[in-house]
């Protein structure tokens, strides 16, 4: 299964109709876990910034290498995901020593 980036979400004004879903980058990696692997384990929000310029295709091969499947992307190149529990430190030591972070942290 690869890696799914994810944009924010962004609504139309009433008068304009239905909401609807903009900017939506989805990037395939291989490698990377499923979701469900976490099954009903607790999970945890991290939370990568990457340097600014940083290209999609970086930070989805970074997010993949930590093992993750599935990041938000919100703005100015950071992204938001949602790892097991059991998993958060090594994830989180992973994107920290991936070329162009400028932090990972555990969301309080």
């Amino acid at each position: 299964m690869g890696v799914s980036l994810v944009g924010p979400r962004r609504w139309r004004p009433a008068g304009l109709g239905a909401a609807i879903l903009l900017a939506v980058p989805l990037v395939a990696v291989s490698g990377a876990a499923p979701a469900s692997a976490a099954g009903s384990e607790t999970m945890k929000t991290v939370v990568v910034k990457f340097q600014a310029g940083s290209p999609t295709q970086h930070a989805a091969s970074a997010i993949a290498a930590a093992g993750v499947d599935r990041a938000t992307a919100e703005r100015a190149s950071r992204y938001v995901m949602r790892v097991p529990a059991s998993s958060v430190a090594a994830v989180v030591q992973q994107l920290r020593s991936s070329a162009g972070v400028q932090y990972a942290e555990v969301a309080r």
